[in-house]
């Protein structure tokens, strides 16, 4: 088990791509925005912009704050998921993803507690990033049972369809400095 992962922990192979930078960030972002976008694609207002964040998020937190979707040329693995649409949704497929979810992160927060010695239970599924090898990036806020500390963990989750959720990597979420 993987704690405190950076991006050189890297079994899926996301991450490959995203640790150097890339030849338009080198030329600070001398580009026009359909560069980013192939024959036909509709080109979004403020591209240049949704880049930057996206790469940001990626590098800093590993995938796990990952909370928007760049253009398809960078191929991304991550898709961050509408948690507060799928809680709220009615459709079956709404409520599956909800449930699936929920799974992984008693899952993870199951095995941490087994791993550290303390009791957490599961707060809130704060942000959740699928990916398309099945291994959800969430940030969730746990609590020990005993009345303690709220922690804010995240953890990664391979959740294979029709399978059990597994444990893959973990960590208390760093304190970023601003």
């Amino acid at each position: 088990m993987v704690t405190d992962p950076t991006l050189d922990d890297d079994r899926w192979g996301f991450f490959v791509k995203y640790k150097r930078k890339f030849w338009f960030e080198e030329n600070d972002y001398d580009v026009p925005e359909s560069y980013f976008y192939q024959n036909g694609e509709e080109i979004q207002p403020n591209t240049i912009e949704l880049v930057k964040r996206f790469l940001k998020q990626v590098r800093e937190s590993r995938g796990y704050d990952v909370d928007c979707c760049p253009p398809r040329m960078f191929e991304s693995p991550f898709l961050p998921l509408p948690l507060e649409e799928l809680r709220k949704g009615t459709r079956d497929f709404e409520k599956i993803a909800c449930a699936r979810i929920v799974e992984a992160a008693e899952c993870a927060i199951q095995k941490i507690s087994e791993e550290t010695s303390h009791s957490y239970k599961l707060v809130e599924v704060e942000k959740a990033v699928m990916t398309g090898a099945l291994v959800y990036f969430m940030t969730l806020t746990a609590e020990e049972e005993d009345g303690g500390s709220v922690k804010t963990i995240q953890a990664a989750v391979f959740h294979p369809i029709g399978g059990s959720p597994v444990l893959r990597e973990w960590r208390f979420k760093p304190i970023t400095a601003h």
